[in-house]
C-alpha cells in the first residue's frame, strides 16, 4: 500500500496558510475550517509586541497577487538551482 498525503494546490495552500498565520502573528483570534488547516486559536501574543512582516517568495504571476493581498512583501529573487 503506497501512502499519498493529500495534494492542495501551492497557491490554495498558501492562501490558507497565510489566513491562518497572519491574525495569529497580530495577536487576533482564528478560526477557520479550511483544505488543509482547521483552526480555532485565540491571540497568543503579548499586548504589545509588535508582529514580524510576513514575506512571500514568489515569482509567478498568482503567487504574486497572492503576496500584494496577503502579505507584507515579496522576496522576488529565489529561484532554483539547476
Amino acid at each position: 500500500m503506497l501512502f499519498r498525503p493529500e495534494f492542495l494546490p501551492p497557491i490554495r495552500h498558501l492562501r490558507e496558510y497565510l489566513t491562518v498565520l497572519t491574525p495569529l502573528l497580530a495577536g487576533r483570534a482564528v478560526q477557520m475550517s479550511g483544505q488543509r488547516y482547521r483552526v480555532q486559536q485565540e491571540p497568543s501574543v503579548p499586548p504589545g509586541v509588535k508582529p514580524p512582516p510576513v514575506l512571500v517568495a514568489a515569482l509567478a504571476p498568482q503567487m504574486l497577487r497572492l503576496a500584494g493581498e496577503l502579505a507584507d512583501g515579496t522576496a522576488l529573487g529565489a529561484q532554483p538551482w539547476t
